[in-house]
């Protein structure tokens, strides 16, 4: 068995932007418009992911994630706009205000799933898996926790339908965002090779 010791570790690195943009794309000088000289134009020369089903399938994701995005919010709006004690409980009430800012990055996320058209670059396709792949479950698992701290705040207290309604929407709009996590994660992506010999 090897000791590690006398081996030199790299630390991990990611490329910047710079190196990205250098390693997929092409300048290239073209004559400018005012005849006066060259201007650098940028020809993307990476390669390009596009789903790996039919239309009709794409199309039918896009509509229930839309949707899905859509009940979420209106799920939460209802359940916010409730005038019930339950919503100044402190978990409830910081743990709703951080699930609206998730909330932002992962409609974000879902309206560049739904603009998709045929392909997309290498960093597209990044930052779109990790729009629906980590906001909407993160966000979901928040609206859930404010779900369970408004239903035992309602057993605590009072109680009243105000209160249950609350909860209820926390629950539900949580749960719409897991299963747009959930239906992103069976998308499927090809690679689509620039170079005829890869």
């Amino acid at each position: 068995m090897e000791s590690d010791r006398g081996r030199e570790h790299k630390p991990l690195r990611f490329p910047t932007i710079r190196e990205e943009i250098e390693e997929n794309y092409k300048a290239e000088k073209v004559p400018a418009g005012n005849k006066r000289g060259y201007r650098v134009e940028y020809s993307y020369v990476g390669d390009y992911y596009a789903q790996n089903s039919d239309a009709l399938k794409l199309r039918k994701a896009k509509i229930r994630i839309g949707i899905l995005c859509a009940a979420s919010l209106v799920f939460y709006l209802c359940a916010v706009l409730q005038k019930s004690y339950v919503n100044s409980e402190r978990l409830v009430f910081g743990g709703s205000l951080l699930s609206a800012v998730l909330f932002l990055f992962e409609a974000s996320g879902v309206l560049q799933f739904l603009m998709i058209k045929d392909m997309l670059t290498g960093r597209q396709l990044t930052d779109l898996s990790f729009k629906l792949r980590v906001y909407p479950p993160v966000h979901g698992g928040l609206l859930l926790i404010c779900s369970v701290c408004a239903a035992a705040a309602a057993l605590r207290g009072p109680g009243g339908a105000g209160a249950y309604l609350a909860a209820a929407g926390y629950g539900l709009s949580g749960i719409a965002s897991i299963l747009i996590f959930l239906l992103y994660r069976k998308m499927d992506y090809m690679r689509i090779p620039t170079s005829p010999f890869d």
